[in-house]
C-alpha cells in the first residue's frame, strides 16, 4: 500500500493491520543485521544490509502485538521496539487513509505491504 512506517526509541514505531487477511512486510536494513520478531507470531525474520526479506502473516485475533528487533545489532538494540494493532477492517481502512503516500490496496494483493526499516 506504499506506507512506511518510522519511529524512534522515544516514539516507536506502530502499525494497524486488517485482522483475517495476509499482509506482506517488505523488511530491510541500512546498516547490520537485525531481526524483525513478534512473540505472538512465532517467527523471526532477519534483515541484512544490501539484501530485502519479506514475511507474510496473517492475525486471527484483533489486538496489540509487541515487538523488537531479535538480533544483538548495537548499543541501541533495546531502544528497537514496535507494536502492532491488529484491528477490524474498517479500522484499518482509516487508519490506511491517514497514513501519507498511502494507496489503497489491490483486491488480488495482500491487505498491505509494510516496509519496516531498522531505526
Amino acid at each position: 500500500a506504499g506506507v512506511t512506517v518510522i519511529g524512534t526509541a522515544a516514539d516507536p514505531q506502530r502499525i494497524s493491520l486488517p485482522v483475517g487477511r495476509p499482509v506482506t512486510f517488505i523488511l530491510k536494513s541500512a546498516d547490520v543485521v537485525h531481526s524483525f520478531f513478534v512473540p505472538h507470531l512465532l517467527v523471526k525474520r532477519d534483515t541484512v544490509p544490501g539484501r530485502v526479506n519479506e514475511l507474510t502473516v496473517t492475525f486471527d485475533a484483533q489486538g496489540t502485538y509487541a515487538g523488537q528487533c531479535g538480533e544483538f545489532c548495537g548499543l541501541l538494540h533495546a531502544d528497537m521496539r514496535f507494536e502492532i494493532d491488529a484491528v477490524s477492517e474498517p479500522a484499518f481502512e482509516s487508519w490506511l487513509a491517514s497514513q501519507p503516500g498511502a494507496s489503497p490496496p489491490a483486491a488480488s494483493q495482500p491487505a498491505a505491504s509494510q516496509s519496516a526499516s531498522a531505526p
